[in-house]
């Protein structure tokens, strides 16, 4: 298998799977090694190229290094590209703890984009419609309202987490929240 070694942080296949076979039996030496050398690199590009606190980046850098090692025990990562996994890894989990503090649950989040259509009493009936209507909707279309709504992440930073153009989020938004409406409407009684 051709190899980038910077992709892989400096690994060629068999030393990959050296490194797997060490960490599975306990040694963590080499591993320590390798993610020592590239923690300044995760943790500059989490600083100066996605904007994350200094204190934040260090913390990340320091969960990933961990959560890498216990996927690469599982089984979970593969050769290839493991510097760009890693770095995302990193980002994908600021922004879940960046947007964590402000969430409140689905249904309270979603209640402000039904407000204009028309006056609704936010009682047990009117959650169980909502609750409903959520329900018929397609997993692709809870996640991204999940994501807009729960997770209170923009439509740029959806774009990056799916690797989309933030136009592509937007009409998936919208097609997601008509459908949601009108799954709604057809449960809710005035």
């Amino acid at each position: 298998m051709q190899s980038v070694p910077n992709q892989n942080f400096g690994l060629n296949f068999q030393e990959f799977e050296t490194l797997v076979r060490r960490l599975r039996a306990g040694d963590e030496t080499l591993f320590d090694h390798i993610f020592r050398k590239h923690f300044e690199d995760c943790r500059r590009f989490l600083v100066y190229e996605k904007k994350v606190p200094t204190d934040d980046a260090y913390d990340l850098t320091i969960d990933t290094i961990l959560d890498f090692r216990d996927l690469l025990i599982a089984g979970k990562i593969n050769y290839g590209n493991m510097r760009f996994l890693f770095t995302r890894m990193a980002f994908t989990t600021w922004l879940k703890r960046a947007n964590k503090n402000a969430k409140t649950s689905d249904i309270d989040d979603l209640k402000l984009d039904f407000a204009d259509d028309i006056a609704i009493d936010w009682d047990d009936d009117t959650h169980n419609a909502l609750g409903k209507a959520w329900g018929l909707l397609e997993k692709k279309c809870q996640e991204t309202l999940r994501l807009r709504y729960y997770d209170n992440l923009q439509i740029q930073q959806i774009a990056e987490l799916r690797e989309a153009k933030a136009n592509s989020v937007t009409q998936e938004n919208k097609r997601c929240m008509t459908a949601l409406k009108q799954y709604f409407f057809q449960n809710y009684v005035v």
